[in-house]
């Protein structure tokens, strides 16, 4: 994996990933939740296949829906002749099978979550990077408040969505409603949370970047994540960029009412990332 988009979910890496995978070398997985899962089994040795096999085909959606893609004939495919296998090659071929479908030579993943994990995946791939994208908590609570899925997760008290995807806790815990501020108290230990796993890689394999900086420049700052990342800066993918942005996003005015109703930590950590 060469590297992971992370946040605190509805901060933006759905349309970051849309941006990437236009780039026409890189592939990039919607949302897999199973590599926690897979390491807590099997750590770096090597373990029977079917017991990943069993992760990944228990790992869903709350409509049931495998996370990733991929049909029981397409797996026996791949790993029918392979009776043991590590996570890492798991995963690797996956990712490949996934890439070589849409004509792209790199694969990376973009799941929110793994942002809690990042210590973990880089024992798995110790070159892996991380691009952690942070966008305003009061526009992210809001997003929130409106999703099923992080109505039913606060309702859980679950940390993450690699957990609960697995065990599927949404069939037996029925989500009710809760203030928008308590989804900023969501995004603040989010986001405090995936900086504090940072400090346990490597700095110069973490990045931040800001869901309104995609807005305002969308070319300048791929580029400067192709960089990050060592992919080549292809100008017509630069130049497409723009056309899928919604300028109708970039809120400029802050919600002074909602502002109010935020804890303290809530605020500094606003006021530290520059929002107030």
């Amino acid at each position: 994996m060469r590297f992971a988009l992370v946040g605190s979910g509805r901060c933006g890496t759905s349309l970051l990933r849309r941006l990437m995978n236009m780039h026409p070398q890189l592939w990039v997985h919607g949302e897999t939740h199973w590599l926690p899962r897979m390491y807590e089994y099997a750590g770096m040795g090597l373990c029977q296949t079917d017991a990943l096999l069993h992760i990944f085909r228990q790992t869903t959606h709350t409509n049931g829906e495998r996370v990733v893609p991929v049909r029981d004939a397409e797996l026996l495919e791949l790993f029918g002749k392979t009776p043991e296998i590590t996570v890492r090659d798991f995963a690797e071929k996956i990712g490949r099978f996934l890439a070589e479908r849409h004509n792209k030579t790199i694969w990376a993943d973009k799941t929110p979550d793994y942002g809690f994990f990042m210590q973990q995946i880089q024992t798995i791939w110790p070159d892996c990077k991380f691009i952690h994208l942070i966008r305003n908590g009061l526009d992210v609570a809001k997003s929130m408040s409106k999703h099923d899925g992080f109505q039913w997760i606060l309702t859980s008290g679950e940390a993450t969505w690699c957990t609960a995807s697995f065990n599927r806790y949404y069939s037996t815990v029925e989500a009710v409603e809760h203030p928008v501020a308590a989804y900023a108290g969501r995004w603040c230990h989010a986001v405090n949370r995936i900086r504090d796993e940072a400090t346990r890689i490597r700095p110069e394999t973490y990045k931040e970047v800001f869901y309104e900086a995609i807005l305002a420049d969308p070319a300048a700052v791929l580029e400067n994540i192709a960089e990050f990342v060592s992919i080549e800066p292809n100008g017509d993918w630069l130049a497409k960029s723009s056309t899928v942005i919604n300028l109708a996003k970039l809120n400029a005015e802050i919600d002074k009412k909602l502002l109010a109703s935020l804890q303290p930590n809530e605020v500094n950590l606003m006021k530290n990332l520059g929002y107030i």
